[in-house]
């Protein structure tokens, strides 16, 4: 068989010496190149494998920052709707009360307007009896062309018309 691979150009002792320098060279790259081209490679990786946690830990704290942001939104509206209804119900209270406050001014006014009007009226009344009697008395007087007891007229006079 080695003279057949002789004829078409295989030296034994060739193939020999490429199999120790194979073996050479691949103790050689086991020893000094492949440790540490494993070691780079395992830190790589490692760093890949780190850099996608925290793109998972950061993917959920962003989730969890939406949540939160979502529910303190929820809130501020629920205290906003809080806030408008206590407002409109302020509100409706300080309507309630400037109209309450308004009706009582305007009876106090009305109460007021009564109370002048009958004093003017009480007034006038007196002034229209005083009229009256010196009037009846000056025509009284006239007519009977004498002097007549004012006082006594005045009182006979007061109490016809008190009698009316």
């Amino acid at each position: 068989m080695l003279e057949i691979l002789g004829k078409i150009g295989f030296d034994w002792q060739v193939a020999l010496a490429n199999l120790i320098n194979f073996m050479l060279v691949f103790w050689l790259l086991k020893k000094f190149a492949f440790g540490p081209i494993k070691k780079v490679i395992a830190e790589r990786k490692d760093k890949i494998d780190q850099g996608l946690e925290d793109a998972q830990r950061a993917a959920t704290d962003r989730q969890m920052a939406e949540q939160l942001r979502e529910e303190t939104l929820m809130d501020a509206k629920q205290e906003a709707n809080i806030i408008v209804a206590d407002a409109n119900t302020k509100g409706k209270g300080l309507i309630e009360d400037a109209k309450n406050g308004a009706e009582d001014e305007r009876s106090s006014i009305l109460a007021k307007a009564q109370v002048d009007a009958e004093g003017v009226h009480e007034k006038m009344k007196g002034e229209f009896t005083k009229e009256a009697i010196d009037l009846i008395l000056s025509t009284t007087e006239k007519l009977l062309k004498s002097s007549v007891d004012v006082k006594a007229n005045e009182e006979f006079i007061k109490k016809t018309l008190a009698a009316k």
